[in-house]
């Protein structure tokens, strides 16, 4: 895999940080394997070779921002993700990987914080389940990006002389699309 990502920070307006950024990346794939398969009426095992190969452009697009409030308490954050690559139409198009996301944080302390986040997120199945031929073909040209709906909430604790955070989170996933 070759990456290439780049981000702009533009620093409070208003009291909001803004970070956006693109992503570009090519990944090359390729496999050989020898898969053995008993075969009955030989009595015999027999070896089957099979080779497949990907090369995959992919891009991403995103934006992140976040704001202090009531007097530094409550840190608001909200961003948007857009993924896409070349393997087929429905992975191509960055609008069907939407992914947006929140998050909160609120210090009820010095030291003590309570954090909670939900989002959606996607993620390219493995090469194995893209790159697997049948008969030669892809066999799984249809394929589309595992998405996850993720819920977070938890308490965090900042031993800060110690230079070490113990936190304690629950969270939720809920995925679909999975191969």
């Amino acid at each position: 895999e070759y990456k290439f990502r780049t981000e702009y920070k533009l620093f409070p307006v208003n009291g909001w940080k803004l970070i956006t950024g693109v992503n570009l990346e090519r990944a090359a794939y390729s496999t050989d394997s020898r898969t053995p398969v008993f075969v009955q009426d030989l009595d015999s095992t027999v070896f089957v070779q099979q080779s497949t190969g990907l090369d995959l452009i992919r891009y991403g697009l995103f934006a992140q921002s976040s704001k202090a409030l009531l007097s530094q308490k409550l840190t608001l954050s909200f961003g948007v993700r857009l993924d896409g690559n070349g393997f087929n139409s429905a992975m191509a198009n960055p609008l069907n990987q939407f992914s947006p996301r929140l998050a909160a944080r609120y210090s009820f302390s010095p030291r003590w914080s309570f954090n909670a986040s939900a989002g959606t997120y996607y993620q390219l199945p493995p090469f194995t389940v893209l790159g697997f031929r049948n008969n030669g073909l892809l066999a799984n040209d249809d394929a589309q990006y595992i998405r996850n709906q993720q819920f977070v909430a938890g308490v965090e604790y900042d031993w800060s002389r110690r230079n070490s955070i113990i936190t304690v989170e629950g969270f939720y996933k809920d995925y679909s699309n999975y191969p």
